[in-house]
C-alpha cells in the first residue's frame, strides 16, 4: 500500500486491513518523504496487488511499480476533484476504490472501465454514540451562556478553515457571545493566528473530539467540497 499518512500502519484502518490478507506492506509517500526507492525482493516478496490511496504522484508510483513486479493496481479515491494525472492513473487501474455513489459517478464519467468498488471511509463511532452533553463550567473559563463553535479538520485550502472566522464574527456581530474551537493542523496555521485579531479562537492542534464534542453547541463544515466527511459523521 502507498499511503500519504505517516502513522497509517498504527491505526485501526491499518489492522483491519491487515487481517484481510496474509501480508500487508505500507510505504509513505508524503511530507517529509522523497520519491521512494524502495524495491520489493521478488524471491522474497512478491506481492498480489499494489494499491494507493489516491490516483495522483502516489497513484503513479503505485502504477510504475506494479507494471515492474507483474502485480494488479488497485486504486483508492477519496476526493471528487480529478486532474489529468488522475485520469491518467485510473484508466490505467486494474480495480478501483471510491468512498460514495457520487464519486463513482465521476470516475466512470473520466473513462474508466475496472470495476468500481465503494466503500466508505471507516469511522469508528461506537465512542461517539453516548457522549454525555457537558453544561458549561465557570472553572473552566467559560463564560455564563457562552456558545461553543467547533471545527476540525485539516487546515488545508480545500477546508478552507479561514472561512470559519468569518463565520465566528458573523455570530458575534449578531449578538451571540461565542468563542471558536479549532482541532487541528496544517499548513494555514500561521494564517489562522494573524487573522483571529482578539477572537475568542482556540487551537488545541490534533486532539481526542469527544470531550469537545461534547460541549460544542454547533459543528462548522466550511469545506470547498468533501469526498465523505467523517468529522461530519462523528459530529
Amino acid at each position: 500500500m502507498i499511503t500519504g499518512d505517516r502513522n497509517f500502519s498504527a491505526s485501526k484502518r491499518f489492522a483491519l486491513q491487515q487481517a484481510q490478507v496474509e501480508r500487508l506492506e505500507v510505504v509513505y509517500m508524503g511530507k517529509g518523504s522523497v520519491w521512494p526507492t524502495r524495491h520489493v525482493d521478488s524471491s522474497k516478496f512478491r506481492p498480489d496487488v499494489v494499491t494507493a490511496q489516491d490516483p495522483f504522484w502516489r497513484g503513479l508510483f503505485a502504477w510504475i511499480t506494479a507494471r515492474r513486479i507483474g502485480a494488479r493496481l488497485n486504486i483508492q479515491v477519496h476526493t471528487s476533484v480529478l486532474n489529468p494525472l488522475g485520469k491518467f492513473v485510473l484508466r490505467r487501474a486494474d480495480s478501483v476504490r471510491v468512498v460514495s455513489e457520487r464519486i463513482k459517478k465521476q470516475v466512470e464519467a473520466a473513462g474508466v472501465h475496472a470495476p468500481i468498488t465503494v466503500l466508505p471511509v471507516y469511522v469508528d463511532i461506537s465512542k461517539f454514540r453516548n457522549i454525555v452533553r457537558q453544561p458549561f463550567d465557570v472553572a473552566q473559563g467559560k463564560p455564563h451562556n457562552q456558545k461553543t463553535m467547533l471545527w476540525i479538520g485539516r487546515f488545508e485550502t480545500e477546508k478552507d478553515p479561514l472561512l470559519a472566522l468569518g463565520v465566528l464574527e458573523a455570530v458575534r456581530q449578531e449578538g451571540v457571545d461565542t468563542r471558536l474551537v479549532m482541532l487541528g493542523k496544517g499548513s494555514l496555521e500561521k494564517s489562522l493566528h494573524a487573522r483571529v485579531r482578539g477572537l475568542p479562537v482556540e487551537f488545541p492542534g490534533w486532539q481526542d473530539p469527544v470531550p469537545y464534542l461534547a460541549v460544542a453547541d454547533v459543528v462548522l463544515s466550511t469545506s470547498k467540497h468533501e469526498s465523505y466527511g467523517a468529522s461530519t459523521i462523528e459530529a
